[in-house]
């Protein structure tokens, strides 16, 4: 549950938000119905903390940076996660981190399996693009236009 909520927040914070499950699953407990799914409850609450809106904006980090630091790596991963819309963030953190199967994800956010699959492709699109940097991290001024780039084919003459 801690490595679920420190994917999109600082230790301190995940602990905090770890400790706030806990808290609320000791405060329920004697109205909890024990033909009810344990699993879902759990990831419910662990989901309700992940959908909280994030603490700061999407981070940006110069891409030597991204290069040289691990730590600068794994910040911009968290603040793009936390930059997920709370239903594909919640989505993604509970299929994907806690390995949790569909139906108990679908239980847990109080949603279908398929309304789960469509939040999880609108996560992958939407952390592909905010991680480019990461995935691709040539320097910008490194980059050349494909207009720019002679065709290999061609002679220079001309067709």
């Amino acid at each position: 549950m801690y490595t679920v909520l420190e994917r999109m927040l600082d230790p301190t914070p995940a602990a905090d938000a770890a400790a706030a499950v806990f808290e609320a699953l000791f405060r329920s407990a004697a109205r909890f119905d024990p033909m009810a799914s344990f699993p879902a409850r759990l990831w419910g609450l662990v989901a309700r903390e992940a959908s909280r809106p994030p603490a700061a904006g999407l981070l940006t980090i110069p891409a030597a940076r991204l290069k040289e630091s691990a730590a600068a790596q794994v910040a911009i991963q968290r603040a793009a996660v936390a930059a997920l819309p709370p239903g594909d963030r919640a989505a993604f953190l509970l299929a994907r981190v806690a390995k949790q199967p569909l139906p108990v994800v679908a239980e847990a956010l109080g949603t279908s399996e398929g309304e789960v699959r469509r939040r999880l492709v609108r996560a992958f699109e939407s952390l592909a693009a905010s991680l480019q940097p990461l995935l691709n991290p040539r320097d910008d001024l490194d980059r050349t236009p494909a207009s720019e780039v002679p065709d290999a084919g061609r002679d220079e003459a001309g067709p």
